[in-house]
């Protein structure tokens, strides 16, 4: 009987301890905490909007991600309809109809050319509910262990709306303020490790 009493005890006690687990604040030296998702590539299906004191838009977008290298193919506010977004290692270009533009940097060149502010490099991972780099602050975790809120590189970034994909804990919806301007962006349909990409050439 005193076997069979220190082992409901010890039950009890792991019992208690598991329960508590999720009130307890994750490492916040951790950059990948629990429901953080690991992901090499992606491809996003989504709604992205922004608005600013002077501007504002909103637009379909699909995303494709795959180590290092970027398509986005944004659809809505635009004269010709369709942007397509592409970033590697060899830089940004953005094709608006017949134009093409390049820039050494994603988010500056859709700034300059649609208006739409959004740190791409920061936001890959944004996306996937996790901080893109050591000095990002988590301001914020959910219940089960996923961030809530971070601070990096100037902005605010707010997690909502998780759900397992495949194995994966996504947010569904994600809101970025730098001063007075906001980002919001809407996942409806994630296809995790099936990025695509138009054939080279």
């Amino acid at each position: 009987m005193q076997v069979i009493g220190r082992l409901i005890a010890a039950l009890s006690g792991a019992a208690l301890l598991y329960g508590c687990a999720s009130l307890v604040e994750p490492d916040s030296g951790a950059i990948s905490g629990p429901g953080t998702a690991e992901l090499d590539s992606f491809r996003l299906d989504g709604k992205v909007s922004w608005r600013a004191p002077d501007r504002r838009g909103r637009a379909s977008l699909t995303w494709d991600e795959a180590l290092g290298r970027t398509r986005m193919v944004i659809s809505g506010p635009f004269g010709s309809g369709t942007a397509v977004l592409e970033e590697d290692l060899d830089g940004a270009r953005l094709q608006l109809g017949d134009r093409i533009a390049r820039d050494i940097d994603a988010g500056r060149l859709l700034e300059r050319e649609l208006g739409l502010r959004l740190p791409v490099r920061a936001a890959r991972d944004w996306v996937l509910g996790r901080p893109s780099s050591k000095e990002a602050v988590v301001t914020m975790w959910e219940e089960g262990g996923q961030i809530g809120a971070l601070e990096e590189a100037g902005w605010s970034v707010r997690f909502e709306r998780y759900t397992l994909v495949e194995g994966f804990i996504l947010p569904g919806r994600i809101e970025m303020k730098r001063g007075a301007y906001v980002v919001r962006f809407v996942a409806t349909r994630w296809r995790p490790g099936r990025a695509e990409f138009a054939a080279d050439g």
